[in-house]
């Protein structure tokens, strides 16, 4: 009876004993699982992870169209700068992209409206296997104009530029490039440049190098990716990025040593216990005699405001100035459309605001083209030439162009 009862209670010690140290290992798990979670290298790489997870990928697919629109406006007092306003204000800019990967052909289009009328509306084609490229502008020619590319670009590195668009297993060898760039990046930031402070409430996670210590980081990764069979092998021309790898080393080597006194400072702000929620972030570049200051502070999910200060520190002399301030508003953000506005205010210019909205569609039906009966520039006759210089004249957006001209020609 004794010895049942003795059994018992060390039954239950046995139990209280693993109860016990269940509840360590879950406490001491937690505690790893939230400084290696919380790390401010992870903190970092969270941050950044989310916003380009946001973005998305474009997949494989047959065709891809696309299409961006930019409208701008500046409100300046300045005289020299009145010429831009004119030009930006009230004008849109459309840009639209139709590629065909299965019969590998390009349209890329471009239109201007000023002041709600169509100033210029055009587009290039180009087919691989054909040495032209094809340029159409409405209200110039009802026909394209065809080039040949021997004749305007004789090295080919327009041909090849155009024909890499059609490779079917670009976006896979993208993903490939990108992973292991960041993989090598990964490696090479360890620890010892990061650190961790909690900062009225905030945990402020920081990335600090120095001039050198950056030098000798990206030299690194220039030489491991040199080495890196997979990275050469997902790019066309793998001996070209290799000896393009082996310059940029040599130049890193032979770098201006005044640069060696810049730290460079990199601070996110984060809050929650796990979530790493971005509130604001720190950008700065630090010598002997001044700083520059990038702040970038979340006021809400669809909207940052920014600003930019230089301090100059000579001859005991502080002076800060705030060069720009501004907020980036992004009211939709993801891989098939998107809307991006942009304010910034310059003492120097003034006010200019930026629209951007984009919109792609994979695997859509594409408009045909139909060069059969183009004109060649370099064999025009002069009946075409007659035609192009009466119908320039006729444009409206030919006192654009004029401006545009003037404008540039006229600076001092």
């Amino acid at each position: 009876m004794e010895n049942e009862k003795e059994s018992k209670k060390s039954k239950k010690w046995l139990g209280l004993l693993f109860v016990i140290l269940v509840i360590i290992a879950v406490v001491a798990g937690g505690y790893y699982y939230l400084k290696v979670k919380t790390s401010p290298k992870n903190v970092f790489k969270a941050i950044v992870e989310d916003e380009v997870s946001k973005a998305g990928n474009i997949e494989q697919c047959d065709t891809l169209k696309s299409s961006v629109k930019l409208s701008g406006k500046l409100d300046t007092e300045k005289e020299e700068y009145k010429q831009i306003s004119t030009l930006l204000n009230n004008a849109e800019v459309t840009i639209d992209s139709q590629t065909n990967y299965k019969d590998k052909t390009e349209k890329l289009g471009v239109k201007i409206n000023k002041d709600g009328n169509e100033a210029l509306n055009g587009n290039i084609y180009f087919a691989e296997g054909d040495n032209n490229l094809y340029v159409y502008l409405e209200g110039i020619l009802d026909k394209y104009f065809k080039a040949d590319l021997n004749k305007i670009d004789e090295k080919g590195e327009l041909k090849d530029s155009l024909n890499a668009m059609f490779d079917a297993s670009s976006n896979e060898k993208i993903g490939t490039i990108k992973e292991i760039i960041e993989d090598v990046i990964n490696n090479k930031l360890t620890d010892k440049y990061f650190s961790q402070e909690n900062v009225e409430g905030l945990k402020k996670s920081t990335l600090k190098l120095t001039y050198e210590e950056l030098k000798n980081i990206v030299k690194e990764i220039s030489e491991d990716l040199q080495k890196n069979e997979k990275f050469l092998a997902a790019w066309d021309n793998p001996t070209e990025i290799k000896e393009y790898l082996s310059e940029f080393v040599k130049k890193i080597d032979n770098n201006d040593e005044k640069y060696n006194k810049i730290v460079i400072e990199i601070s996110i702000y984060t809050k929650g216990l796990l979530a790493n929620e971005f509130v604001k972030a720190e950008f700065t570049v630090l010598d002997e005699n001044s700083k520059v200051a990038f702040f970038l502070n979340k006021v809400d999910d669809k909207t940052m405001e920014f600003s930019l200060k230089i301090t100059n520190n000579e001859n005991n002399m502080k002076t800060d100035v705030e060069t720009l301030t501004g907020t980036l508003k992004i009211d939709k953000y993801g891989k098939n459309e998107g809307n991006i506005g942009f304010n910034v205010k310059v003492p120097e210019l003034g006010d200019l605001t930026l629209n951007v909205d984009y919109k792609t569609e994979q695997n859509a039906e594409l408009e045909k083209v139909d060069v059969a009966n183009s004109v060649d520039y370099f064999n025009m006759t002069q009946n075409d030439a007659a035609t192009i210089i009466q119908n320039l004249a006729k444009l409206p957006s030919y006192n654009l162009i004029r401006l545009l001209f003037n404008s540039y020609f006229n600076q001092d």
